[in-house]
């Protein structure tokens, strides 16, 4: 997603004009400038939280913020499925669906290993409670 975003931003222009043409037949021609803009900024902030969160992931076993930039590339996936049906450009949309299916199944595989984290670590913590209580060092 970040690659996405970067050549939008560095080829604005003809990423506008390409857009331009692609929804001139239809209610969306006057807004292309602020729809690519929307769909630019959820490409990046998504693309950006992912890989902060792989960051986190790796230093601290936080993968929250992998979770959200996944919640945030599927609403923009569904942004641009929904902008490939009105332009009626139907294997554009049908494209999509797998990429959005691939962000689902992130955000619930990420979720469960949020969930099995936290369980672990309760379940650590009551062993070595039960462990230490049972010495009286606690």
């Amino acid at each position: 997603m970040i690659q996405s975003g970067l050549d939008k931003v560095f080829d604005w222009k003809g990423n506008n004009e390409f857009l331009k043409s692609h929804f001139s037949k239809t209610f969306l021609s006057g807004m292309v400038p602020m729809m690519l803009f929307i769909v630019t900024l959820l490409e990046l902030v998504g693309g950006f939280l992912c890989l902060a969160g792989a960051v986190m992931g790796i230093i601290s076993f936080d993968t929250s913020l992998i979770g959200i930039g996944f919640f945030v590339i599927a609403v923009d996936l569904i942004a641009l499925f929904f902008g490939q049906r009105i332009a009626k450009d139907y294997q554009g949309a049908a494209t999509l669906v797998g990429y959005f299916m691939l962000s689902i199944l992130g955000i619930i595989t990420f979720r469960f290993f949020q969930l099995f984290w936290e369980s672990f670590k309760l379940f650590i913590d009551n062993l070595l409670w039960d462990y230490f209580s049972t010495q009286n060092l606690v």
